[in-house]
């Protein structure tokens, strides 16, 4: 991601979330960002801190509400980087852990393997008391090994549940990774007690049912699907929640088997339901732009601007600069009245 003179926040804002970014100076490429979805229910006072280490990109942001304290950390390192930033790195996270006692560091590291060519980077996690938690693949591309490059680190194991690996986004080779943060909430004096469901499953007879499958078949199968699907104009929503549905299982059985042919099945599937997401938004849009009721087109295009922009320094009539959010209103309010 560029700075922010290239691409505001505008361009890349999601509905209902609060962008935070670090951006890569003077270099296309790289950067990382975070959003936070907004809650109604939850406050949580946020601080930025952006920074590079080199050509290190990395994010912190300071959460505290009346419920939990903890830091978020996002970072990419580039694969070609020097030793000597990587040692500046290891110093960062080592300061970070003593300083934060719920921390949460997450990224691209883009250590190949992990467990045998990054002694260093092990070392500093033993050093700074920081745990590693992924331990499937994260990183799938045809032809290639998979690796885990996406790790997720943190100094306070109970602070984390439920990881699991999930598909990737569009033509992305990186896989998702999804945690829950566990917090106690407390309203009226109750403390809500969440309770887990099990489901206990026999792999050792599922897998031998999909066995019995023919790959080739099975591939062919979702080719015909696919083409199918490609002849339909538009998706509605019941259709594009089953091709979600269709994806997972896809990818699900991938991670099961780790087959060649089961990969292809998934990247195809998933190439040809972002072509028809893409045909169907094109289709809604132009219909919304031809619509004669002009509050819905309107609407759809706030959506995509919402951000947050600074209050901006202003010269009160006596040619001072206003620093006091009263005496800027007042200012504007007398700009607008004498247009």
């Amino acid at each position: 991601m560029s700075d922010k003179d290239d691409i505001p926040d505008s361009v890349v804002s999601l509905p209902g979330y609060s962008i935070y970014r670090c951006d890569r100076v003077n270099i296309i490429g790289g950067g990382v960002c975070i959003y936070i979805k907004n809650s109604k229910f939850i406050k949580f006072s946020i601080i930025s801190q952006p920074c590079h280490i080199g050509d290190i990109d990395l994010l912190h942001l300071n959460f505290s509400s009346s419920h939990i304290q903890f830091s978020l950390v996002c970072l990419y390192r580039p694969h070609y980087i020097p030793e000597e930033n990587d040692n500046l790195l290891f110093d960062k996270l080592f300061q970070m852990s003593h300083n934060n006692s719920n921390l949460i560091i997450c990224g691209d590291f883009n250590y190949s393997d992990i467990d045998s060519k990054s002694r260093n980077f092990i070392q500093c996690l033993n050093n700074s008391n920081l745990e590693q938690l992924i331990t499937e693949h994260t990183r799938f591309r045809l032809n290639q090994t998979p690796s885990t490059l996406d790790l997720l680190l943190t100094n306070s194991s109970q602070l984390l549940t439920e990881h699991e690996i999930l598909p990737p986004i569009g033509n992305s080779d990186h896989a998702l990774i999804g945690t829950s943060i566990r917090t106690i909430h407390k309203s009226n004096n109750t403390i809500l007690k969440l309770k887990r469901v099990i489901i206990v499953i026999n792999y050792s007879n599922l897998d031998q049912e999909l066995a019995s499958y023919h790959s080739e078949l099975y591939f062919q199968k979702f080719i015909f699907d696919i083409s199918s699907l490609e002849s339909e104009e538009t998706l509605d929503q019941n259709s594009t929640l089953l091709m979600l549905r269709q994806k997972n299982s896809l990818w699900k059985k991938f991670k099961r088997t780790r087959l060649q042919t089961d990969y292809i099945c998934f990247r195809t599937y998933s190439n040809s339901m972002s072509r028809l997401i893409r045909q169907d938004k094109a289709t809604y849009e132009q219909n919304i732009a031809l619509n004669a009721n002009k509050k819905q087109f309107y609407r759809y295009v706030r959506n995509f601007s919402i951000t947050h922009v600074p209050v901006p320094v202003l010269k009160s009539s006596n040619g001072n600069l206003c620093d006091d959010l009263t005496e800027i209103s007042e200012t504007l309010s007398n700009i607008i009245s004498s247009l």
